[in-house]
């Protein structure tokens, strides 16, 4: 098609074309030209730059070519509209080469020239966003108002302005009867008025949003606590006022009332605890450090308050560093490495450690737990830590220890058997008592002790002799008759004695000896004795016939003078030996303690 522009016809128009060309080129707005087939048939350098084509590219499009292709059929109708009815204005939504849309004003002029139109365009995406942003703005901050929790007003030299719905519920008046009014009719006194206008005026001239805590009368005349936050509409122009919000902290202040008067509770609580005890808050900074704490360590609360957690660490270690009550805020590999074990039970961990610097670098042996303290949403909001000086219970321990080794010893060494039984089933034993039954721990563990009796009957009489009706005695003793293993018959000395003279239950230790061999020894001791009286009375009565004889038969007085004398001598030797026997003091110890 060729352009009307250059045909001889339409110079004047060409001319006046030229003339607003340095327009067209240096304007701001978009500026076509469109014939009546809807061909560009120019632009200008504003509207290749908001399109994004080149002069050329425009120049080979029709004016459909710009407008989204859901936009399509209304701009068919726009364009038969314009043809139709001449000059148009509006608003419309055109695609740039891009593919991105944009919101535009438009002024289009039919019949400039000979089947030409004139269209000038203006980017307003950014204003349309803008203005619709501000809707949404002010819409969302009516909204805030208007669901605010808190009330809010604007205030001009002390006076409201105006006050969202909330400040009708808190101070009880409808809003007709605040806004206009002055806020000392919300005040208890003037002196209350005064020192509140004081307060915030200081932090209006420091450049500073004000708050402050004070009392209102409501209507119904209840005194309530409240909470202000004040902040300058200008800071350059402070009589434009400024904006209020305000709290009913009422409930607020009682609860904090009955808190502080729980928190005294729990400090004093905490103070007069037996251990050591400290707290930290969620900074890791201590809050309490009790008197307990002061005596074991040496350190004063007043110069540990306040601190660092890891300070806690130096009176027991040296140095500061973490210890336990950080694990509750971090479970940290290093930090347990510092224990021999860290255990947990349920949320508290505890530990038992060495802490070389109590007690003037002595050093101590320490119990330590540490509880978190948590709000009402189960968050950590500090800590807790008690600790207990065991190192005599560790003493104590360690004596235990050696006393049960010393004790274990002596009863693997001792030559006599001895057993724990209870209801008359052995529970333990020692090696000696192995032997002397000639069976195997497994054998004698948990059994009743009638296998070991001969028969019922005495098992029957040592039960009713050793274990009825123990009443304030020390031990008991019998001798009676075990059978071994190989059924080989031993006689046995028992001696009982209970674990606790209050309660038999406990068990009784019991020691056996095998007095088998003494057994034997004491009959072949009687045997002797009874052999030896034999003896003396076989020579006393060849002495008696001797010495009669000699007296009767033999003249020579000298010679039964002498005889006379050597049967006397053997009678002494005799009596010597009778007597020696008995008085040996082996001899009366052996016979005292067994015959």
């Amino acid at each position: 098609m060729s352009n009307p522009l250059n045909s001889e016809n339409s110079k004047p128009l060409k001319l006046s074309l030229d003339t607003y060309r340095t327009i067209f080129e240096n304007t701001f707005d978009a500026i076509l030209l469109v014939d009546t087939e809807s061909n560009y048939i120019d632009a200008n350098v504003s509207a290749c730059n908001l399109f994004g084509y080149t002069k050329e590219e425009l120049l080979t499009m029709k004016i459909g070519d710009l407008t989204p292709k859901h936009y399509a059929i209304q701009g068919k109708d726009l364009w038969k509209e314009f043809i139709e009815k001449g000059n148009q204005k509006g608003n419309y939504i055109l695609q740039k080469k891009d593919g991105k849309e944009i919101n535009v004003e438009y002024r289009a002029f039919t019949n400039i020239g000979d089947g030409l139109h004139l269209f000038f365009i203006k980017d307003v995406t950014s204003k349309n966003t803008i203005k619709k942003k501000l809707e949404e703005s002010e819409n969302m901050l009516r909204g805030i108002f208007a669901a605010s929790p808190v009330g809010i007003n604007l205030i001009q030299n002390r006076t409201f302005i105006w006050c969202n719905e909330m400040m009708s519920q808190i101070t009880g008046y409808p809003l007709e009867e605040i806004i206009g009014k002055n806020t000392r009719f919300l005040y208890l006194s003037d002196k209350d008025y005064e020192e509140a206008g004081y307060s915030y005026s200081q932090k209006f001239a420091e450049g500073k949003i004000a708050e402050l805590d004070t009392k209102w009368k409501r209507k119904d005349g209840v005194i309530i606590d409240i909470h202000k936050k004040m902040s300058l509409l200008d800071k350059k122009e402070p009589d434009k006022g400024y904006i209020t919000s305000v709290m009913d902290i009422t409930e607020r202040k009682k609860v904090e009332e009955t808190l502080n008067i729980a928190n005294k509770q729990l400090e004093d609580i905490v103070e007069f605890l037996p251990d050591a005890t400290f707290i930290i808050d969620n900074n890791k900074k201590v809050i309490a450090w009790n008197r307990a704490m002061e005596e074991m360590t040496g350190v004063n609360k007043e110069n540990i308050i306040g601190k660092d957690n890891e300070y806690t660490a130096v009176p027991f270690y040296g140095e500061r560093r973490p210890h336990l009550v950080d694990l509750l805020f971090n479970d940290n590999e290093e930090i347990r490495s510092k224990y021999n074990f860290v255990k947990k039970r349920g949320r508290s961990l505890y530990v038992e450690v060495f802490t070389p610097a109590l007690h003037n670098n002595v050093g101590a042996y320490v119990w330590a737990i540490a509880s978190p303290l948590l709000d009402q949403n189960g968050n950590i909001v500090g800590a807790i830590e008690a600790i207990r000086d065991i190192s005599e219970f560790k003493d104590a321990e360690h004596r235990i220890v050696e006393s049960e080794r010393t004790l274990r010893s002596i009863i693997t060494a001792a030559p006599v058997g001895i057993k724990l039984v209870k209801n008359r089933q052995i529970i333990w034993c020692n090696q000696s008592m192995l032997e002397m039954t000639g069976y195997t721990l497994q054998e004698l563990s948990n059994k009743n002790l009638r296998f070991l009796y001969p028969n019922e009957e005495e098992y029957e009489k040592v039960g009713s002799i050793l274990y009825d009706k123990w009443a304030n005695e020390d031990y008991r003793e019998i001798e009676t008759v075990w059978k071994r293993s190989n059924d080989e018959l031993i006689n046995c000395h028992i001696r009982i004695s209970p674990i606790d003279p209050s309660d038999y239950s406990q068990g009784m230790i019991e020691v056996i000896t095998d007095i088998t061999q003494r057994k034997k020894s004491q009959k072949q001791l009687d045997q002797n004795l009874e052999y030896f009286a034999h003896l003396v009375d076989h020579i006393r009565n060849p002495l008696a016939i001797l010495s009669g004889f000699v007296q009767v038969g033999i003249e020579n007085k000298e010679i039964v003078e002498r005889v006379l004398r050597q049967v006397q001598r053997i009678e002494d030797i005799i009596k010597q030996l009778d007597q020696g026997w008995m008085d040996t003091e082996d001899t009366r110890v052996f016979l005292k303690k067994y015959l």
